[in-house]
């Protein structure tokens, strides 16, 4: 696939989950493809929270990724791959956080 298939399909993927999807998915999808970073990346729902692939198709790269904890009390989790606590807080530091371990990964 070449690069621009590849970013024709996350353009269409973004534009579909921005759609779509509801509650604290909606709002971190909206926050995060304000950010070019993130923007690049495949994003996929999981429940309650947001991931991001380099790949379009299943099984995605295990990334850093997103989690909306309760709509009353405003707070977003970011986790590693492997589920650990990155950081809790708003949604701008969760994706910071997000960005800055998906760096780190060097990607």
């Amino acid at each position: 696939m070449s690069t621009e298939e590849q970013s024709a399909i996350i353009d269409e993927k973004w534009v579909a989950l921005l759609q779509r999807a509801h509650g604290r998915v909606r709002t971190i999808a909206q926050a995060a493809v304000l950010r070019p970073g993130l923007r690049a990346l495949y994003p996929y729902q999981s429940m309650s929270s947001l991931g991001f692939s380099r790949t379009t198709t299943y099984p995605y790269d295990r990334m850093p990724y997103v989690v909306g904890e309760g709509p009353e009390n405003g707070l977003y989790v970011a986790k590693e791959v492997n589920g650990s606590v990155i950081v809790e807080g708003d949604l701008a530091k969760a994706l910071d956080a997000v960005e800055s371990a998906i760096r780190r990964l060097g990607w």
